[in-house]
């Protein structure tokens, strides 16, 4: 089914977002490649990270499809992006964007692109401003529905890796439903768009057994154009239903499960794809059982790449992790956390003890009780007491780092899960 262009557009940008998981690593610029003659070569599901430096410096990529594709490029950065498109002459301009994207960040999606050579070249909107950035290419798709789809047992198959779902719904009566697995403990995020935008829409999460999780009811009164729905799920087999009180409407369904795993090991140092873990507990940077009453030594080093000193925080959450999520800050990805922190309050659960750097936000431990600490990483804190009881605690920080793969500058850590017996 066509789909008019600025829906699918939108949905193609909220599939990048959604999708952070599927990429490859991350590949750096190599300059200089301001023409298409040495332009650096990447892939779908590249992500690209850069800089328009000196003032009036351009950055072009080479994209070769193999195939038909539906495409999404976007910008993330401090600065004010332009990205434009071109055929594979390297002047032919297919089309541009200026920010479309996060915040000033710029935003391509395109439908049914034909296979081929393409040149995407990332500049400053001012010519005198110079910022460092990042840039994805991203090539989604989307499944179609499988008729009958009325009920559990009829359910269309889907799948956690992360893409797009899309079907019709003919009236009231019509109800999509897609099953799907979750291999292990995971993060489940999902978004509706429908056709037309504004709609009387429903998304529900059963078991696959058929026992009710959740719900997310938008209507055009609510001013919100898509159902969402985000959960923590342990492994086992689900169903989403989708239902229309809007007559016929299409719509397309984007998710992913993002597993607590991937969460546990953070994003310091992947500017240069080699995760560092800088955080410990007793000396280890995993998993460490302790004694009642056993001294605990809790270290954050710096970055390998600095700064030192470093701005930092440290949350502490009661139990295992269960509940990991994307940890976004002024509409930035920083990384995945464990568990949900007090930038997303409504989740849980929540840490109940937040230590921070004098210079970061507050807003970090926002309803958290908030701990003395020191003013910098690095550091290495010492309770000789030790904890009073037997507990089950999960340790994870954000703290600056010059080679983070998000343009904020900061980094996720690994996280430490904390057994006291």
């Amino acid at each position: 089914m066509s789909h008019p262009f600025e829906h699918a557009a939108k949905t193609l940008l909220v599939l990048a977002l959604v999708s952070e998981a599927a990429f490859a690593a991350s590949v750096p610029e190599s300059e200089s490649n301001d023409t298409p003659e040495t332009a650096n070569v990447v892939r779908c599901n590249d992500l690209a990270t850069a800089a328009i430096s000196p003032a009036g410096d351009k950055d072009v990529f080479r994209l070769t499809l193999n195939r038909t594709s539906d495409l999404a490029f976007y910008t993330t950065t401090s600065g004010d992006s332009l990205l434009e498109l071109f055929a594979s002459d390297g002047t032919t301009l297919i089309d541009s964007d200026d920010d479309s994207g996060e915040g000033l960040g710029s935003h391509l999606g395109r439908i049914d692109q034909a296979p081929g050579v393409y040149f995407i070249r990332v500049s400053a909107k001012n010519a005198d401003d110079t910022f460092s950035y990042s840039l994805r290419f991203f090539c989604p798709s989307i499944v179609e529905e499988l008729e009958p789809n009325d009920d559990i047992a009829s359910a269309s198959p889907a799948s956690c890796v992360p893409g797009g779902l899309g079907g019709d719904i003919s009236d009231s009566s019509d109800l999509d439903y897609w099953s799907f697995s979750v291999g292990t403990a995971s993060h489940v995020a999902a978004y509706v768009f429908t056709v037309p935008e504004v709609s009387d829409h429903t998304l529900t999460l059963y078991r696959g057994d058929g026992t009710y999780l959740g719900a997310s009811h938008v209507t055009p009164e609510s001013g919100i154009l898509g159902a969402r729905l985000e959960v923590g799920l342990p492994a086992g087999d689900y169903v989403w239903r989708l239902a229309s009180a809007s007559g016929p409407v299409h719509y397309d369904m984007v998710f992913r499960c993002n597993p607590v795993t991937d969460c546990l090991v953070g994003n310091v140092n992947t500017g240069d794809d080699v995760p560092a873990a800088v955080l410990s507990v007793n000396g280890a940077t995993d998993t460490i059982t302790v004694a009642i009453g056993e001294p605990i030594a809790i270290t954050l080093a710096a970055s390998p790449s600095g700064p030192d000193p470093a701005e930092y925080v440290l949350w502490t959450w009661p139990g295992l992790p269960t509940n990991p999520f994307d940890l976004r800050v002024t509409d930035m990805l920083v990384g995945c956390t464990a568990n949900p922190t007090p930038f997303n309050p409504t989740a849980q659960p929540q840490p109940f003890r937040c230590m921070k750097s004098s210079l970061m936000a507050d807003e970090y431990c926002d309803n958290v009780r908030h701990l003395p600490g020191p003013t910098s990483a690095p550091f290495t804190v010492t309770r000789n007491s030790g904890y009073p009881r037997a507990a089950r605690l999960t340790l994870q920080a954000v703290i600056q780092d010059d080679n983070s793969s998000s343009p904020l500058g900061y980094s996720v850590t690994n996280a430490v899960i904390l057994k006291i017996q």
